[in-house]
């Protein structure tokens, strides 16, 4: 219950218990990520502690490096073991299930969808070839979709990392999803992805990375601008999300594609829907 302004009454303070109170208010204040950077030393975690963080292998393998390069700088600044492990992007799903009934596993979690081709293709132009033999990356190009009567709307992959519940280290988790996020990391693997990863704010629009890049990538920079996540128009849920990893509505198109009539698929998929948001 909350008291009203009319409920709190004023008690005198000593100066004693006053320089008491304001120096537990200043170490509170140093807490966190600030009062790290402030201190310029790595916060006092118990010994041997660890931080377990679960993640896809990238389609982009030179993220994963830097990943790995950053847990190292990580484990300095935090003052604790940073460990990454990358598995394939379909176990990601399964292995979140399994943490979350078992209440035990990895401290964060990649929270993911699939993600696009032309990094690994441009890299892997000797093995990744059309059909007359050629580089498969010459072929490729991303583009808007076409805009309707309400304009042009798309899901692009939406990246995020979960502190699961059941962690020992909740304070450690967030410390470190702040220290990745910062300008500084996030920007060196903001460069390695050259432009699959848009930064979350129109700041990133005005990096210097996209006056360097690919011209098929170029359409990157403003993507984010058009994207609505998972659930729209509605708020994004443990449903939508279910009914994405379900793939509801790719199935609904592929019994289309099949030979199943329209109608019959989309009301199947409205079938799978109720089922699951009832």
């Amino acid at each position: 219950m909350t008291a009203t302004h009319d409920e709190v009454t004023a008690a005198p303070v000593g100066r004693r218990t006053f320089l008491k109170t304001a120096s537990a208010a200043a170490g509170l204040a140093a807490t966190g990520l600030e009062g790290i950077l402030a201190a310029g030393r790595a916060p006092a975690y118990a010994q041997g502690t660890r931080l377990n963080i679960v993640r896809w292998v990238d389609f982009i393998p030179a993220c994963d490096v830097e990943l790995k390069r950053q847990a190292g700088e990580a484990s300095k600044a935090l003052g604790a073991e940073v460990v990454f492990e990358f598995i394939n992007a379909n176990d990601i799903q399964p292995r979140i299930t399994a943490a979350m009934q078992s209440g035990a596993g990895p401290d964060i979690m990649h929270m993911l969808h699939g993600a696009s081709i032309y990094i690994a293709a441009k890299r892997g132009q000797d093995k990744i070839k059309d059909e007359k033999g050629e580089p498969l990356v010459r072929d490729i190009q991303h583009a808007r979709l076409p805009a309707g009567p309400a304009g042009s709307w798309s899901y692009h992959t939406a990246f995020a990392h979960g502190v699961m519940k059941y962690t020992k280290n909740p304070k450690l988790a967030k410390d470190f999803l702040k220290w990745m996020h910062g300008k500084e990391q996030y920007g060196k693997w903001f460069q390695v992805a050259e432009g699959f990863s848009i930064g979350s704010t129109k700041s990133w629009e005005q990096n210097s990375l996209w006056t360097t890049i690919d011209e098929p990538m170029k359409g990157f920079k403003t993507a984010a601008d058009n994207s609505r996540v998972i659930g729209f128009a509605g708020p994004p849920s443990a449903r939508a999300t279910e009914v994405y990893t379900k793939y509801v509505i790719i199935d609904m198109y592929a019994k289309g594609v099949q030979g199943t009539k329209a109608e019959d698929s989309v009301k199947w998929a409205a079938s799978e829907l109720g089922k699951i948001y009832s």
